[in-house]
């Protein structure tokens, strides 16, 4: 009996260390992204700018700015690539550093020149991006960052794998507007997380989507 009871208040234990809701989370997280790309209420653009986190006002925004959105992917992809046709760490490097700024700013640089200019012409400006967008900067940093250190240290093929990789997604996301980090990120941590401003509050806190947790996480309107 005394071992039977050990049992039960070991995996009592362990249950309690991982809640049911945390276990049913990938599917639920697999079930919302579905949702989001199915949902009939909205034609196809529209449902893949809710996909990276947009909605409401945001949502027609972003849908409004049309290619601008597009445009930090589609410099990092296309600069990738060149910098992989050249072997150059300063390009490749250079690109890191933007996705850096893509990270923790409320723009990529791009997008930044790209709202001046719209402010200018009185056009849509793309809004500030969500965690999920930001992702797509993050993963730039590690792949980007990572190629131009191996072509600094001689390892050409290794850095021809990370900057045609990060280069041909992103190109495919700027050619589709389907956000691959987007994509991922919901499927991590859910589509309430996707639409918050600040990325690791988002990727590791416990924070929520409502209207109070937005706000403390958002570094812009």
């Amino acid at each position: 009996m005394p071992q039977v009871s050990g049992l039960i208040l070991s995996n009592h234990l362990i249950l309690s260390r991982f809640p049911l809701d945390e276990a049913k989370a990938p599917m639920n997280h697999y079930r919302q992204l579905s949702s989001i790309l199915t949902d009939d209420k909205f034609e196809r653009n529209m449902r893949l700018v809710r996909l990276q986190g947009f909605r409401d006002d945001e949502a027609e925004q972003a849908l409004r700015s049309g290619f601008g959105g597009r445009l930090g992917p589609a410099v990092c992809g296309i600069g990738a690539i060149v910098g992989v046709l050249l072997a150059s760490p300063l390009l490749l490097g250079a690109l890191a550093l933007m996705a850096i700024i893509g990270v923790l700013a409320p723009n990529h640089p791009v997008e930044v020149l790209y709202n001046l200019l719209a402010r200018y012409r009185n056009t849509t400006e793309v809004p500030a991006n969500t965690a999920g967008r930001r992702l797509g900067c993050f993963i730039g940093v590690i792949l980007l960052g990572g190629a131009s250190l191996a072509y600094v240290a001689g390892s050409d093929t290794t850095g021809a794998v990370l900057g045609l990789t990060i280069g041909l997604v992103a190109v495919f996301v700027a050619a589709t507007n389907i956000c691959v980090p987007s994509i991922v990120f919901t499927l991590i941590r859910g589509a309430e997380r996707t639409r918050l401003r600040a990325f690791f509050p988002a990727l590791f806190g416990t924070a929520s989507c409502d209207s109070t947790d937005r706000s403390k996480l958002s570094t812009t309107k």
